[in-house]
């Protein structure tokens, strides 16, 4: 196993370390103090530092660097093994709040008064997102092909111009990336004008977590996470804004949602805080955590709707 050759290496080095037998978040929740067999099947290595800071090394996940606690690995039961004493405990791994899970976007949108749309932005992405985005962009030659893949399910017919991701081989550093896209049908035509959805990635967090009325057993969700979006979106010539939503300001113990809108001569603003907070959900939060999904769902599909200037006389 890779756990069994990174202790001697770690050794080599002199750098204590300790075999952990985890029960991956897949395996769903046990009562560990319970003698089984099958309860642990992996085997990660777990190093404390001078500093008092904790790793959690899995050899196997290739895609995370070595400050990046897979998140299968989180807030699990694991037992210790300490072969000097011949016996182990029982614990639990930590699990990363949401700022250690970040992203940032920066977006500029031109508006076309075809109903067409040019999208350039910039992403900067730390924590858990990284280890799918450097598996699914692995290869430089297919990074265009998959990327427009993944847009084709948001906008039909989206075609990327070009993307440009740094070297995904290096492990310590955050991801950013570049990528500039057109739309065909961004804009729904309206009478005198078009509409548009002001939140263009939404979360769908009913449909993703919360489509049953009632649980039985607790709910396993992602990584905590946390995000910040701001777009611009530049009208077409001879265009202005005829309506915007109202500022969104949700809080709950789950998550929040912001959103603000600002409104310019030729632009309109927007700005988006999503924040997800935890990571399980029991039977019996779990009404109040749909009521939340479905809010966020509701804020985060409002339209704006711009329309002709009139004409001046």
């Amino acid at each position: 196993d890779k756990a069994l050759l990174v202790m001697p290496m770690l050794k080599e080095a002199g750098i204590h370390s300790e075999i952990v037998l985890p029960r991956p978040r897949s395996r769903g929740m046990f009562d560990c103090s319970q003698p089984y067999l099958g309860l642990f099947n992996h085997a990660i290595c777990h190093v404390r530092l001078k500093d008092g800071k904790e790793l959690w090394l899995d050899g196997t996940a290739e895609y995370s660097s070595i400050s990046e606690t897979p998140w299968m690995d989180q807030e699990v039961c694991v037992f210790v093994v300490d072969p000097k004493r011949r016996k182990g405990i029982l614990s639990t791994t930590p699990i990363n709040a949401s700022i250690h899970n970040n992203r940032v976007s920066d977006k500029k949108v031109l508006l076309k008064n075809d109903g067409s749309a040019y999208i350039g932005g910039t992403e900067i992405i730390k924590g858990a997102f990284c280890p799918a985005i450097r598996y699914f962009f692995q290869i430089p030659s297919k990074q265009k092909e998959e990327f427009e893949k993944l847009l084709n399910t948001i906008f039909e017919g989206a075609q990327v111009i070009n993307v440009h991701f740094p070297d995904l081989s290096g492990l310590d550093t955050p991801i950013k990336y570049n990528y500039a896209v057109s739309v065909p049908k961004f804009l729904k035509p309206v009478s005198e004008g078009f509409s548009f959805n002001s939140v263009m990635f939404r979360h769908k967090l009913t449909q993703r977590y919360a489509s049953s009325s009632r649980r039985k057993y607790d709910l396993l969700l992602s990584y905590p996470s946390m995000e910040n979006r701001t777009t611009e979106f530049l009208l077409p010539q001879g265009y202005e804004a005829s309506h915007l939503p109202q500022r969104v300001e949700l809080k709950s113990k789950f998550g929040s949602l912001s959103i603000a809108y600002r409104k310019l001569a030729d632009k309109i603003m927007i700005k988006i805080k999503f924040q997800l907070d935890v990571s399980r959900i029991s039977p019996e939060e779990y009404p109040e955590f749909r009521k939340f999904c479905t809010n966020v769902d509701k804020n985060e599909n409002n339209e704006i709707i711009i329309k002709k200037k009139p004409a001046v006389e």
